[in-house]
Order: C-alpha cells, then sequence, then structure tokens
C-alpha cells in the first residue's frame, strides 16, 4: 500500500488500523527526521524500513 497524504500520514495510519494489519508492505512519503520518526512510532516495533527513494520509505512488517 502507497500512503502519500502531504504530512497527514500519521492520522491515515492511526484511521486504517484493521487495513494497515492486514498489510505486508507500505510505502510512506517523510520529508523529514521527524516525520519519518512519528510514522515509526504509529506503526510499532513489529514494522521495518528502509529508504527506497529521496522521501520514500519502504516498511516492512517483521516476520512473526
Amino acid at each position: 500500500m502507497k500512503i502519500d497524504v502531504e504530512g497527514c500520514e500519521c492520522e491515515v495510519l492511526a484511521g486504517g488500523k484493521q487495513t494497515v494489519e492486514q498489510t505486508r508492505f507500505l510505502i510512506i512519503e517523510a520529508h523529514t527526521a521527524e516525520a519519518l520518526a512519528d510514522i515509526q512510532s504509529q506503526l510499532g516495533a513489529h514494522w521495518k524500513s528502509k529508504q527506497i527513494g529521496a522521501s520514500d520509505y519502504l516498511f516492512t512488517r517483521n516476520s512473526k
């Protein structure tokens, strides 16, 4: 799933918890280190991230 909502990523993640729980991969745009940290905090420790573009990050769910 790709999320690009101009700074409202955490709000989208919070509102779509059930969908995110069923998703294995997310691509989310984060323009600042603070935005990335907020997204990582919202997703939780069971997600890891990798930068794949200037401001795009691929989040993958850690295997259980």
